[in-house]
């Protein structure tokens, strides 16, 4: 029998990418932080509950789960900006590869003996 059932979560946000006007290609220097990044959210959820055997044992079982929502977080975007005035086309868009991507929806599970 569970006696106890506790949940949490977790949410994090970084704000949303926002493009600057091209100021070192005219020469002037770029602040830093000028250009931000892809938000990243991750929802990350607990279960955990314990289950008494006999007099003194129990065991503790817990489910974990990260990005729950399994939103795709993409870590880098290329950051040249071009030659010209414009901007080439692009600039701003995600770098290629799965090391530029967090990790999908995982779960784990665990079973605690005590006694």
């Amino acid at each position: 029998m569970i006696r106890a059932l506790v949940v949490c979560f977790a949410l994090a946000a970084v704000p949303a990418f926002a493009q600057s006007p091209n100021t070192a290609a005219l020469g002037q220097v770029v602040g830093r932080y000028a250009f931000r990044g892809t938000p990243l959210y991750e929802t990350s959820l607990f279960a955990e509950g314990r289950v008494r055997v006999a007099p003194g044992r129990s065991l503790k079982l817990r489910v974990e789960g990260f990005n729950a929502f399994n939103h795709a977080n993409i870590l880098g975007r290329i950051g040249t900006y071009g030659d010209g005035a414009a901007p080439s086309a692009t600039f701003g868009t995600p770098n290629t590869g799965l090391a530029n991507l967090d990790p999908a929806r995982m779960v784990q599970f665990q079973v605690r003996f005590n006694f």
